[in-house]
């Protein structure tokens, strides 16, 4: 038989509020609805509380004295919803709490549909500080006010197994949905696009998802998180981001901005697949603002931007891979900013200019240092500048060919055809270190020139 509890006045609904007593088991669909601006618990106290039919949760509160639903309140309480599990939240700041405390396990073997539009902010908290556990597919929705969905919050943890993880009818169109804690135990692909302008999604910390992503949002955190398929990241949304890194993405990974606001990590991420990095709005991108990274294979730099991709910032990046890079019409792509960055291309892997051709801006390789003897081989094209050092070192033999060309303190191991050939006088800072043959060419009709202490070998 079904169940309905009707809370509609300002006092509260606890069930199981003796932790010694046994659970409550509910073997017809149940609906609980908080109207009044109370509370309802389920689970309060108890351990082995079981919902074996669909279960309904709605809040309605327009006044909120503590206008709250929660399950699994307190260390030790249990619960396991078998059915389908709908959550309205629509009330006047009205909350979602699952799992609050430490101890507190809620386990959910059915799909998960949130709506969540209270009209104004409130806490939702799947998993506080206690643990969550879904074997169901989860639709979340969002919108009405700026609300913060966390999946979990504190110490708690959510685990999630081989569902799918959608954005309801509803949208999600304003407010934050965070990750954290989560572990995605199944490899079904996860898709999220959130809209609006300000929205945001944060991935991480202690996030990992089993299978590919591709996840898509105005503002953009990623703070932590593991993907053990291929991965797609995009911000979309025009106010700076900065994640707290420490990211690993196993399979293939492509981060665009496409947007107006700067998209940055502070670093130490691990990338373990072919990388594709892309800057398509009016700010930059820049993955290692205070460390450096690990590309562990090829990646394609393609900046068609206003603003730069600026590579290895600080700290020290490691490229175990060929390097391919696009500025067909952007600022340019820049590495090492900061004095004590490096940026290091490991042994037998080559520069390259893509398809899209570098035809426009700086190609800026300070301190970047190639090691071994594999030949390197780049040509610029249009009104392009290469710009090679200060402290940047070139072990194999080089070829390179642009309109512009500034050499500002770089060691060339190697033999050397360096040739400018564009209508803009360009003068580097010298200090540079011919170490094998050598050929420095100006086919160009304006000056090529450096301040000296160079050493030809």
């Amino acid at each position: 038989q079904s169940v309905t509890f009707n809370n509609i006045g300002p006092g509260d609904i606890h069930l199981g509020t003796n932790a010694a007593d046994a659970g409550d088991i509910f073997n017809g669909d149940v609906v609980f609805n908080n109207s009044g601006g109370g509370r309802i618990r389920i689970g309060s106290n108890t351990a082995g509380n079981i919902f074996h039919g669909n279960l309904t949760l709605n809040n309605t509160s327009v006044v909120d004295v503590q206008s709250r639903i929660q399950i699994s309140r307190f260390n030790g309480a249990t619960t396991t919803i078998n059915g389908t599990t709908t959550v309205n939240n629509f009330g006047n700041a009205s909350d979602v709490q699952i799992s609050f405390e430490t101890g507190s396990t809620t386990t959910f073997n059915g799909n998960v549909i949130i709506n969540n539009a209270p009209t104004a902010p409130c806490d939702f908290y799947w998993g506080n500080d206690g643990d969550v556990v879904m074997n169901g597919n989860l639709t979340i929705s969002n919108s009405v006010t700026n609300n913060n969905l966390q999946f979990s919050v504190g110490t708690g943890s959510v685990t999630f197994g081989n569902g799918t993880i959608s954005i309801g009818a509803g949208g999600f169109d304003i407010g934050q949905l965070r990750f954290r804690n989560f572990t995605q135990t199944g490899t079904t692909p996860v898709n999220l696009t959130l809209t609006g302008t300000a929205t945001q999604l944060q991935v991480g910390p202690a996030t990992t998802f089993g299978g590919d992503v591709d996840m898509r949002s105005p503002r953009l955190f990623l703070s932590g998180v593991t993907v053990a398929g291929n991965a797609r990241f995009e911000k979309t949304g025009g106010t700076e981001d900065t994640g707290a890194g420490n990211n690993t993405i196993n399979g293939t990974t492509t981060i665009v901005n496409s947007a107006n606001g700067n998209l940055r990590t502070q670093g130490n991420n691990t990338f373990n697949s072919t990388t594709t990095l892309i800057n398509s709005g009016t700010a930059y991108l820049l993955l290692e603002l205070s460390s450096g990274s690990t590309y562990n294979g090829n990646v394609t730099f393609t900046n068609t931007s206003t603003q730069n991709i600026r590579s290895a910032y600080a700290g020290a990046t490691t490229f175990n891979g060929n390097l391919t890079f696009n500025n067909p019409s952007g600022t340019g792509i820049i590495f090492c900013e900061t004095a004590g960055a490096t940026a290091t291309l490991s042994d037998t892997y080559t520069l390259n200019v893509g398809g899209s051709g570098f035809s426009v801006g700086t190609l800026n390789l300070n301190r970047f240092t190639q090691v071994g003897s594999t030949a390197q081989a780049l040509t610029l094209t249009g009104t392009a500048i290469l710009n090679l050092g200060p402290n940047s070192q070139f072990d194999g033999a080089v070829n390179f060919v642009s309109p512009r060309v500034l050499l500002n303190g770089t060691v060339f191991n190697g033999s050397a055809y360096i040739e400018k050939n564009g209508a803009t006088g360009d003068s580097g800072t010298g200090n540079n270190t011919f170490n094998g043959n050598t050929t420095i060419v100006n086919s160009g009709p304006a000056f090529f020139r450096t301040n000296g202490n160079n050493i030809f070998n």
